[in-house]
């Protein structure tokens, strides 16, 4: 499905959104793509479609085996398993966000925020020495107050872990330009978006 919509606030830029459903034997995938048609040097800002954050809502969407959510998730002591699994997930394809409670009471709206672009997940107390310990002897990774991990093919190509101490996270504009920029992380060319499949594509 291909649908172009007028911007209502910026004359003469077009929001073109295109879906794409496919059955791949065991699930539904679902592609989506928002992008703009630009006037003469304009410029838009990277963000979510309407369209992403609708199904997110209706429907039981997962990068790997994970579900992707609109709230954040909780790790206790009795999580730090199922998390270390996810972040050494080779299917994963979305980013990981881990938050310190104490130093980011703003989870919630984050989490919202990037729903689609990343997995958030505060690390209570009874679990963050745990954590820290896991993840810096199995993926040689340090825990943080905010902490952003990489998919790991990503990874692989060293696209290393950020973390960011409490100091940083109480910066005003941290929060506004650390969504902004995992968002920005997703926005890439036909050619990185469909791989393969766009030499076969006929324009």
């Amino acid at each position: 499905m291909r649908r172009d919509g007028i911007d209502p606030k910026v004359k003469g830029r077009i929001w073109r959104h295109e879906i794409f459903v496919a059955d791949d034997g065991i699930a539904d995938v679902i592609g989506v793509r928002l992008s703009a048609a630009f006037g003469r040097n304009m410029i838009a800002s990277a963000q979510r479609s309407a369209v992403v954050a609708s199904i997110l809502n209706n429907c039981a969407c997962l990068d790997d085996r994970t579900q992707v959510q609109t709230k954040p998730r909780t790790v206790t002591i009795y999580d730090v398993g199922p998390l270390m699994e996810l972040l050494a997930a080779p299917g994963r394809r979305l980013p990981v966000l881990l938050l310190d409670p104490q130093t980011s009471p703003e989870a919630w709206h984050v989490a919202n925020s990037l729903a689609g672009f990343a997995h958030v997940l505060t690390i209570m107390p009874d679990a963050l020495t745990t954590v820290g310990h896991y993840a810096a002897k199995e993926l040689g990774m340090h825990i943080d107050a905010v902490t952003l991990c990489w998919p790991v093919p990503e990874a692989t190509g060293h696209a290393a872990p950020a973390h960011w101490n409490s100091a940083q996270v109480k910066d005003a504009a941290f929060w506004p330009e650390t969504v902004s920029g995992i968002i920005r992380s997703s926005v890439g060319t036909r050619e990185s978006w469909l791989g393969s499949l766009a030499s076969k594509l006929v324009s």
